[in-house]
C-alpha cells in the first residue's frame, strides 16, 4: 500500500481563511518548483516563480497593495531586529550571561515584546516562557524524530523531555509559593 502525502498549514501560518487547503496547494507548488530547480529551491526561486499571475503562490507572495506589502515587510524587519539583539551581562571583563533582549509574551495589549529585565520581575511572563520552552522542545523532538532514531539518541531525548517537564512544573510551583 502506497503512503499518502498531504500538506498541512503549521501553527502560526499567515495563509488566512482556508489555510489547510492553501497549504496543500502551496506545498505541491513548492515541490514542483524544487523539482524544476534540480531538487532544491531558494526564496529567490519561489519569488520569481510567483511573479506569474497564474502561479498558485502569486496572491500570497505578491499582495495586491504595495503599501500593505511594504508594511508587512517592515513588521518582519522589526521582528528580526528584536530577535537578533542580545543583552550581555559582564562582570570583571567576563561575560556572565547573555540572552535575547526581549521575548514575545501575552500582555494587557495582547502579544507584545517585553524586555527581559521586565520578564525577570514578572512571574506570569516567566511561567509563559517556561511553558513555551517545553512546547518548543517537544516540537523540535517531533520535527527531528527520524534523525533522533538515526543517531540512536531516543532514550536521552525521552529522559530530557521528562526532566524538562518536571523542571517547568517545579519552577511554576515554586514561583507560586
Amino acid at each position: 500500500m502506497k503512503t499518502k502525502t498531504e500538506f498541512r498549514a503549521r501553527p502560526g501560518n499567515q495563509f488566512g481563511k482556508g489555510a489547510h487547503k492553501k497549504a496543500e496547494i502551496y506545498g505541491r507548488e513548492l515541490q514542483r518548483i524544487a523539482q524544476s530547480c534540480g531538487g532544491q529551491v531558494t526564496p529567490d526561486d519561489i519569488v520569481k516563480n510567483a511573479e506569474c499571475a497564474e502561479s498558485p503562490l502569486h496572491d500570497f507572495i505578491y499582495q495586491h497593495d504595495d503599501k500593505i506589502a511594504a508594511y508587512n515587510y517592515r513588521l518582519q524587519l522589526a521582528r528580526h531586529l528584536v530577535m537578533h539583539i542580545e543583552l550581555v551581562e559582564i562582570f570583571r571583563n567576563e561575560i556572565v550571561s547573555h540572552c535575547r533582549i526581549m521575548h514575545n509574551v501575552t500582555t494587557e495589549r495582547g502579544r507584545a515584546y517585553v524586555p527581559v529585565t521586565e520578564i525577570r520581575m514578572r512571574g506570569d511572563y516567566q511561567d509563559e516562557l517556561a511553558e513555551r520552552c517545553k512546547e518548543d522542545f517537544l516540537i523540535w523532538a517531533d520535527q527531528y524524530d527520524e534523525i533522533i532514531d538515526l543517531f540512536k539518541i531516543r532514550t536521552k531525548i525521552e529522559q530530557f523531555k521528562t526532566e524538562l517537564s518536571t523542571a517547568v512544573k517545579d519552577f511554576t510551583r515554586k514561583r507560586k509559593i
